[in-house]
């Protein structure tokens, strides 16, 4: 297959979903449970990851080749959800304050599909006594695809005249390479984490590599991430351990971002192989989508409560504790408007998580902001739901 008729069957396929991305969406979930179903019955299984997601899932495979030395391994992910993405700027661009909105207008949604896939390749450069990997490198290409389908608002912060281009939507491609450090592990059997890691992350998104079909993006990406966990006391790990588990965590993430078009996808959002939401929601409890911004900064300490596990059902409760803060900063020029601005945020707050099969967790907290008080006014988020715990 040549490359240009290649190039015209990748972009036909996205002409599909941009043009009917609810029927996508519904497709795209069914091919991720399909593949996660194939790929069990292979011989030499690879490793398989499926994450069930709120409104959607993501597969992942993994698998070792047969390279003497060091581990090798290549991977890929598929992954659809829906959801909603608020646009928090006035007309002419300026980011809404404090007090400007009311609840209604934060409740009011913008909803969206978006399916993600990537394939890379890792190579570990060390190893432990345990011959676990503690360094390694990693290069690989990752695509995802935002599109609008529905637009019940009626504030101007969503039918601003004009939203940016890719607000519309966005089909983003972009080259990533880095370097992967540490190992975080459990202890025992217990749920309680210990060690660190973390990984450093260039990723490179060219005009070029399809970023000008639906939407435009020309932008490099430089982050940083590192997590570590301490652990205070190990339980809970099986039924029948009826000891409660309590550990420490810590854990800080920065971005960088430069380019001619940088989209609102890229600004509200972290880097990496995984990526994550921007400062707004990394801290937790402000609205999501908030303090979007080319440069941006997040760190926080959390203290975890786990177990006992009990039932059939591996039902295990636990509670968290939190402190966040983080530091954003913007420069954007445009006809209208010229916008430098920075600042910090700070959050503090309590959770109750509840986990199920080992295969999925639930947080429930509730936040107090230090900093910026929220859109509508005050200071407390009474209720936001993580899935999973946050780092």
């Amino acid at each position: 297959m040549t490359s240009s008729r290649a190039r015209a069957y990748y972009l036909k396929a996205m002409s599909v979903h941009i043009r009917y991305p609810r029927y996508s969406f519904l497709l795209s979930c069914i091919l991720t449970f399909f593949l996660s179903f194939v790929t069990t019955q292979v011989s030499g299984q690879p490793v398989i990851r499926v994450s069930p997601l709120i409104w959607g899932a993501q597969v992942r495979l993994e698998h070792e080749l047969p390279v003497e030395g060091f581990p090798t391994v290549i991977g890929g992910s598929l992954g659809a959800s829906v959801g909603s993405t608020p646009y928090l700027r006035q007309p002419d661009g300026v980011p809404f304050e404090a007090g400007q909105l009311t609840d209604s207008d934060l409740t009011t949604s913008v909803r969206s599909t978006f399916l993600g896939w990537n394939a890379d390749f890792s190579r570990s450069l060390l190893l432990n006594r345990n011959d676990e990997s503690v360094i390694s490198v990693f290069i690989g290409y990752w695509g995802r695809l935002d599109t609008r389908y529905d637009d019940q608002a009626e504030s101007t912060m969503f039918l601003a005249d004009p939203l940016p281009d890719d607000y519309e939507g966005q089909l983003l491609n972009s080259l990533r390479t880095g370097l992967a450090f540490g190992r975080v592990r459990t202890v025992d059997e217990s749920p309680v984490l210990e060690g660190f890691d973390g990984e450093v992350t260039f990723e490179w998104a060219p005009r070029a590599l399809f970023n000008e079909f639906f939407g435009i993006a020309d932008y490099t990406r430089v982050t940083a991430r590192t997590r570590a966990f301490h652990p205070l006391l190990a339980g809970g790990g099986t039924r029948e351990d009826s000891r409660i588990g309590l550990y420490a965590g810590i854990h800080a993430i920065a971005d960088y971002t430069s380019g001619n078009h940088v989209p609102v996808l890229v600004r509200s959002s972290f880097g990496g192989r995984s990526g994550r939401t921007g400062l707004a929601g990394t801290v937790r409890g402000y609205e999501p989508g908030r303090f979007d911004s080319i440069a941006k900064a997040a760190g926080g300490l959390e203290l975890r409560l786990v177990g006992p596990k009990t039932g059939s059902a591996a039902f295990m409760p636990g509670a968290v504790l939190y402190l966040d803060g983080g530091y954003y900063a913007r420069f954007e020029t445009s006809e209208s408007t010229i916008l430098e601005d920075r600042g910090s945020i700070a959050s503090s707050g309590a959770g109750v998580s509840v986990s199920l099969f080992d295969a999925m967790t639930l947080v429930f907290y509730t936040n107090y902001v230090l900093s910026d008080e929220l859109l509508a006014g005050g200071r407390l988020n009474p209720l936001t739901v993580g899935f999973g715990y946050h780092f």
